[in-house]
């Protein structure tokens, strides 16, 4: 995924003037209970995935040896924060976890004051927060022996990080002399102090996320109050993206493509919001739909414009949903037994995880495999050689990377504390199988005329033969393009097969499809079709 930063922490957002009211009733609307004291539930048949614990900064007491996952890159590598038991009144410090069996890395914090990692990018870099009353600073680390970096204010006492990308570039809010407003901001990596990126005419604004290409989304302030998503790349004025039956937007994610997910509608409260979803190809953003309850919220987006997060039931339950940007709606993810779920990250091959309620009231985190099942307690998926899997309950998800490595946080009931946990694919069911393009563009055709023929390798990355359980078309379009394979009902190991595509249009106009296989044991992956019939 080319975009490092989900759903702005939104605690982070409450402390800036003029910030939308929104973002504090999210916050509420988004507390969980975790309840403990129940074991681990029977190992599945198939078991696909190992624990490793985190770790912490700390040690003593049990305070000390909490810590919590934020973000996970490409490499299994993480950040979030742990505990630091010297600290006055216990407190904590972001940290990098490299994934090469070495400790936890203490990344310190501004002022001997407390810090949390928000974001990581492939190097390993990582954006985050420090704080020492009454100064909360964004930081930047730059994993090269130097200490981390304040990115500053515009002259307030508070800044936030909210992403980065692979450049080092940092996007987030900082606060104006005297905390009178907050203005979102781009830190180049380049020497220069933070960009103050404007606003629409009112007085706030706030970025929220950035790809590597360099856009940002966010949103800003109108002259009249309002406020509008937009999107802003170097060299240019912030693009008002507009809104969706209503009068308000606020983006909260970006991919690799510039299509930008958020919500939309009227008023301060999120009942009256909806999420939408914005293209990036000069058509006005649209509305997912919803589970007909009161509110919504979109949690992360991958490449293919796919979004998850959670909406609500007409009796106030709330159910995770995957939206597959293929024209049909969104679909519910269902629970483990409890009335509520939450889809809190997916990766690109539409792996989606999050946590949800089991029937008695305890919270499990949970992993929907894109595949046609249904999400699955993630406990009941460790190894049973697991050392770790009699004494870890695994409650919630903060992410999941392309190659199926989950960030995970859980409880260990020896010592009843909180731990952030790396889950690795482990065995012949793994996310094992590989896509290669991603996309097929085959432009202007013709009806009743075939395109040239396009060809998408399927490579086995695993010591071991996989199943090729299906490979079909789907999306809004499938009967206007066609394919031929030659995998069959399974590829050995690290051995590639064929796809071959081509664009076959009966009618004139755009058209799109998904070309899926399925196999490998780790959810289903796409290529998206894309033509135009003249």
């Amino acid at each position: 995924m080319d975009s490092y930063s989900l759903r702005p922490r939104s605690r982070d957002f409450g402390r800036y003037k003029d910030g939308p009211v929104l973002l504090a009733f999210i916050r509420q609307a988004l507390v969980l209970t975790v309840l403990l004291g129940v074991a681990c539930g029977v190992a599945s048949a198939q078991t696909m995935y190992r624990m490793t614990d985190l770790g912490s900064l700390g040690g003593g007491s049990s305070y000390s040896y909490y810590s919590t996952g934020n973000a996970l890159n490409a490499q299994g590598q993480a950040t979030g924060a742990s505990a630091v038991p010297d600290l006055p009144g216990g407190g904590y410090h972001a940290y990098l976890w490299k994934n090469d069996g070495t400790p936890m890395q203490d990344l310190g914090a501004l002022d001997g004051g407390a810090s949390e990692g928000s974001a990581i990018n492939k190097s390993g870099q990582v954006a985050g927060d420090s704080n020492q009353y009454p100064l909360d600073h964004a930081f930047i680390w730059k994993n090269d022996g130097t200490p981390m970096q304040d990115l500053g204010t515009f002259g307030g006492d508070l800044s936030n990080a909210a992403g980065i990308n692979d450049a080092g570039q940092v996007v987030g809010t900082a606060n104006t002399r005297g905390d009178k407003v907050g203005r979102a901001f781009i830190w180049k990596n380049d020497g220069t102090p933070i960009q103050d990126l404007g606003s629409f005419g009112g007085p706030g604004s706030g970025a929220t996320a950035i790809n590597n290409s360099g856009q940002v989304t966010g949103y800003a302030q109108l002259a009249n109050g309002h406020w509008h998503a937009f999107l802003w790349k170097d060299g240019t004025k912030m693009q008002d993206l507009g809104t969706v039956n209503g009068k308000d937007s606020y983006a909260y994610g970006i991919n690799a493509s510039g299509q930008v997910m958020g919500l939309a509608g009227n008023g301060p409260s999120i009942t009256d919001h909806r999420i939408f979803f914005w293209k990036n190809d000069g058509t006005p953003m649209q509305e997912l739909g919803t589970f007909g309850g009161g509110y919504d919220l979109p949690n992360a987006i991958n490449d293919s414009g796919q979004i998850t997060g959670f909406s609500s039931l007409p009796n106030g339950d709330q159910h995770a949903f995957v939206w597959r940007n293929d024209g049909t709606p969104i679909q519910d993810l269902g629970t483990l037994g409890g009335p509520t779920s939450y889809g809190e990250a997916i990766n690109n091959s539409g792996q989606v995880v999050g946590e949800a309620d089991m029937s008695f009231g305890v919270q499990r985190a949970f992993l929907w495999n894109n595949d046609g099942t249904n999400i699955q307690d993630l406990n009941a998926l460790i190894d049973p050689g697991d050392p770790l899997k009699r004494h870890v309950l695994l409650t919630s998800c903060d992410a999941i990377n392309d190659a199926g490595q989950i960030l995970a946080e859980g409880y260990d009931t020896r010592t009843g504390t909180q731990r952030a946990y790396l889950l690795q694919v482990t065995g012949p069911h793994g996310t094992l199988l590989t896509l290669a393009p991603r996309a097929l563009a085959f432009g202007n055709v013709p009806i009743h005329t075939s395109s040239a023929t396009q060809l998408v390798t399927v490579t086995n990355t695993s010591a071991n033969a996989v199943a090729i359980t299906n490979v079909a078309l789907r999306g809004t379009a499938p009967k206007q393009f066609a394919f031929s394979e030659n995998c069959g009902q399974s590829l050995a190991a690290h051995a590639t097969c064929t796809l071959k595509a081509q664009f076959t249009p009966s009618t004139k106009g755009a058209k799109t499809a998904y070309l899926d296989v399925n196999g490998g044991g780790g959810g289903l992956r796409s290529v998206k079709l894309t033509g135009t019939g003249t």
